[in-house]
Parts: C-alpha cells; sequence; structure tokens
C-alpha cells in the first residue's frame, strides 16, 4: 500500500496582504502605461515652461500688457453671484466629470482676470468631483473662489436664487446683486436633456433663460458651455449690454443670420460643445 504524501500545511498569516499574480504581459503593460503617462506630464510641464517663457518675452518687449488679478474682495468686484451647482456626479461619466471640472477652472482664471469679477461660488461640491479635482487640480484650495458642499438652496435660501434654463419661459434681463445666478454643471451629451430645469421647477425655485435670441441668432444646436454662460455674465457686468457680451463670447462658429433665430440658447442641458482654450476641447452644455 503506498503513502500519498500532500504538501505540508500552509497557514494564512491575516494580517499579510493577498498578492495576486500578474503575468509578465500584464506587467510590461502596467509599466508602458506608467512610462506614457509620466512622458505625458514631463511634456505638459515643459510646455508650461515654454508658453510663460514665450509670454515673458513679450511683456519684456511690449507686445504683452500685464493682467492684473483681481479677488473677489476688491472695491472694484461685483456683488453678483454665480455659482456653478456641482450636484449631477451620478448622472456623468469620469471623463464628463473632468471636463466639467476643466471648465470651473476656466471660470475661475475668467473671473480673477475681469475688470468686475463676480462672487464665484461652487456649490454641492464632494463626491466624484471633489476626488477628480483633487487629482486635476491640488491647489485648488487656495482659489479665490467660495467652495460649499452645501446646495444651492442650502446655502443661498430658495428665494434668492435664479436658475439660468433655457427651458424657461422667462428672460433674464438685469443682474440683482440680491440673487444668486445658478449655473447647472452637467456634461452628458443630451441624454437627461432638460434635467436641470425639471430638478429647479422642483425645488421651487426661481428660474430665467439668457435673452440671447433678441441680440443674436445661433447656427446648429443650440448648447453653450459653462464657461461661456459665465464669461456673458462677466461681460453684462462689465459693459451692461448683453448684445456686446454675446459677441464678445459666443463662438463665431454658432453665430448665424439674425432673422433665423426662433430660440434661445440652452442654458443648462447636457450636451458637448468646443472651446479650444486652456485644453477644453470637449465642454459642458449648459
Amino acid at each position: 500500500m503506498s503513502e500519498i504524501v500532500g504538501s505540508p500545511e500552509v497557514k494564512e498569516d491575516a494580517h499579510q496582504p493577498c498578492t495576486v499574480a500578474v503575468s509578465k504581459r500584464q506587467r510590461k503593460r502596467q509599466l508602458k502605461s506608467e512610462s506614457l503617462k509620466e512622458r505625458r506630464l514631463q511634456w505638459r510641464a515643459q510646455q508650461r515652461a515654454k508658453e510663460k517663457d514665450r509670454k515673458r518675452k513679450r511683456k519684456l518687449e511690449g507686445q504683452l500688457p500685464a493682467v492684473k488679478r483681481r479677488r473677489m474682495s476688491d472695491d472694484c468686484a461685483s456683488s453678483v453671484k454665480v455659482a456653478i451647482d456641482l450636484s449631477y456626479d451620478d448622472l456623468m461619466t469620469e471623463k464628463d466629470i473632468k471636463m466639467l471640472l476643466k471648465q470651473c477652472k476656466r471660470c475661475y482664471s475668467e473671473n480673477r482676470k475681469a475688470e468686475k469679477p463676480v462672487q464665484y461660488y461652487l456649490t454641492s461640491f464632494g463626491g466624484k468631483s471633489e476626488e477628480k479635482m483633487e487629482q486635476m487640480v491640488a491647489e485648488y484650495k487656495n482659489w479665490n473662489v467660495n467652495i460649499t458642499r452645501d446646495s444651492y438652496v442650502d446655502h443661498f435660501g430658495k428665494g434668492s436664487v435664479v436658475f439660468l434654463a433655457a427651458e424657461s419661459s422667462n428672460v433674464l434681463n438685469e443682474l440683482d446683486p440680491a440673487k444668486a445666478y445658478i449655473i447647472g454643471g452637467l456634461v452628458d451629451h443630451n441624454h437627461h436633456k432638460g434635467h436641470c430645469y425639471q430638478k429647479a421647477v422642483e425645488l421651487g425655485v426661481d428660474h430665467a433663460q439668457l435673452p440671447i435670441s433678441d441680440f443674436v441668432a445661433i447656427s446648429g444646436r443650440k448648447v453653450l458651455a459653462v464657461n461661456h454662460v459665465f464669461e456673458i455674465l462677466l461681460w453684462f457686468i462689465k459693459t451692461g449690454s448683453w448684445k456686446e457680451a454675446f459677441e464678445n463670447v459666443i463662438p463665431l462658429r454658432k453665430i448665424g443670420k439674425k432673422e433665423t433665430a426662433d430660440e434661445s440658447v440652452t442654458d443648462c442641458n447636457d450636451q458637448k460643445g468646443t472651446s479650444e482654450q486652456e485644453d477644453t476641447s470637449q465642454q459642458i452644455a449648459v
């Protein structure tokens, strides 16, 4: 009778992490991915350094005037409040959330350069948006911006907000310093059309659309990026003219003949637009 000899029993240590075997091919792919990521980061850093050097040289040659950075507490700042509602994480993919955060960053940059910066807010900040912001723009905590985890209703009060939405039958003609103007931050390529507006209606808050069709016609789909809406408000505060604001902000490719206009630009929907500034090739429709 032959004796069956088994392998010695190995006691599992509960304190030791369980490791998963990785094949050589998988390891190579991981190393290649990490290498590409590192080279991409180095390339971007080099490009930023080159751009800064070019701007520095142009300033020295008198070709580029120095840009004054302003803060919300400056005497020249406007008392108008503009907030981006970040409560739609669950309706967006990771890529779309990144697009939205790039728009938030662009709005911040434009507000710092504006002659009359608005009181800029990010509401309902948390979850995936906060996680991605930490990865993309770690210095956001040093921004001159009001960031809150509260919803815009909880933060400002139901009677103190105006939600910007093209579906609204109300037209925004003037900006009230006592109100906070809300831009819905949702990018999902029209899968949830009108969601922002419906949510505003359910909450019982005031809403309005920008008076775009009164001044310019929009060719193609009636959508704008979050940063475009933000910049339009900055321009209107600066000049007091909606026409000038629209003509200076809306991309020329979207402006058609005035007589063809019969509806307003979407102020909060879920489309994809375009912008070629600050690496924001994909835009949020608002």
